[in-house]
């Protein structure tokens, strides 16, 4: 029992010992990686040692070149803070003048304003009035218009009556002619009847006492005939009638076409108006216009004038800026050519000719 025991435990033992070395064996090699992990790390090491002091000798030299540097910029910063110490003296001399040249500004301003107000006070008062003007324009407009829609109303109405009247009076007047033309032949008819039947009578008178019965009957027809007669008196003085009416349409007519007439003189007269409005509203624009035209270029203009004589290319120009009408433009050009047709002085040939001042004579 003691031996088996003791083999037992010489096994556990043997296995006790082979784990151990195998342990040792497994902590060797690990000793071993570790040593050589230690060595590389090491050996890595020394070398960051080695690139830190090459680093270390670069920052050196870069702090001594920094500090070089830093004292050329210090210097440098004495100046620049010189230079701007003169700049700010500078400035509050410039803000001083710049000061005082705003005030002198401001006191320009104001002056100008003032100088201002009395041109925007009229401008406005040039504005109402042209307003006002425009105003009556459009009244005096929309009263031509109706005084036109009116008049043609009124010869439309008056043309279609007098036509009307016209062929109702040569209607009637027709008749009456045709029945005056009837009454006078048979007032002539009538007359020749009678002489015949005086003569009858006559005769009858010597005849026998057997005619009185016919003469009778003739007397009754002779009345018969004077009271046709009467009749057709009557319808003498109708016709009268008839003419006098005619007359009176005739007047009529004649009072329509004064009528007529003084409407046309009404509408001339209005027309006339609007014309003296419309030339006066332009002249009012040209003031208007001609109040903001630039005198240094005025002034320019006209002396270029004077000394080249340009007046075709230059008129125009000067025209626009006073705004000249168009019948001011015309006698300008007028007289320009009247001037330009005089024969030139001998004293004026030269190279000056050109110039209008050789059209001027100074004594």
């Amino acid at each position: 029992m003691q031996a088996q025991e003791l083999s037992e435990a010489q096994q556990k033992l043997d296995q006790e010992i082979k784990d151990r070395e195998e342990k040792y064996s497994e902590l060797d090699s690990k000793f071993c990686r570790l040593h050589k992990r230690a060595k590389q790390r090491i050996q890595d090491v020394q070398k960051e040692k080695d690139d830190l002091e090459v680093r270390f000798r670069e920052v050196s030299e870069t702090a001594e070149r920094a500090s070089s540097q830093q004292s050329a910029l210090q210097q440098e910063l004495e100046r620049t803070r010189q230079q701007a110490n003169d700049a700010l003296k500078a400035m509050d001399a410039e803000r001083q003048q710049l000061r005082s040249t705003n005030n002198k500004l401001r006191d320009t301003i104001e002056e100008l304003r003032r100088s201002v107000e009395p041109k925007e006070s009229a401008l406005e008062a040039l504005q109402q009035s042209l307003m006002e003007k425009e105003q009556m324009l459009e009244d005096m407009r929309g009263l031509l218009q109706a005084a036109d829609e009116k008049r043609q109303a009124s010869i439309a109405e008056l043309s279609a009556k007098h036509q009307k009247n016209l062929e109702s009076l040569e209607a009637q007047l027709a008749d009456a002619l045709s029945d005056r033309s009837k009454a006078t032949e048979t007032i002539s008819s009538l007359q020749v009847l009678i002489a015949e039947k005086e003569s009858k009578i006559a005769e009858m008178d010597a005849a026998s006492t057997g005619e009185a019965a016919r003469f009778r009957a003739s007397v009754e027809s002779i009345k018969g005939e004077l009271a046709h007669l009467k009749r057709e008196h009557l319808l003498a003085r109708q016709q009268a009638q008839r003419e006098e009416e005619l007359a009176q349409s005739q007047r009529h007519i004649l009072a329509l076409q004064e009528e007529i007439e003084e409407l046309e003189r009404e509408n001339r007269l209005h027309s006339q108006q609007e014309a003296m409005l419309k030339t006066e509203l332009r002249n009012m624009e040209r003031m208007q216009k001609r109040e903001g035209v630039d005198m240094t270029y005025l002034k320019n203009v006209i002396l270029k004038l004077l000394e080249t004589g340009e007046v075709e290319a230059l008129l125009p120009v000067i025209g626009m800026l006073l705004q000249f009408s168009p019948e001011e433009i015309h006698k300008c050009q007028q007289a320009y050519r009247a001037s330009t047709d005089v024969p030139p002085s001998p004293a004026s040939d030269g190279p000056g000719s050109r110039s209008l001042f050789s059209r001027f004579s100074f004594s």
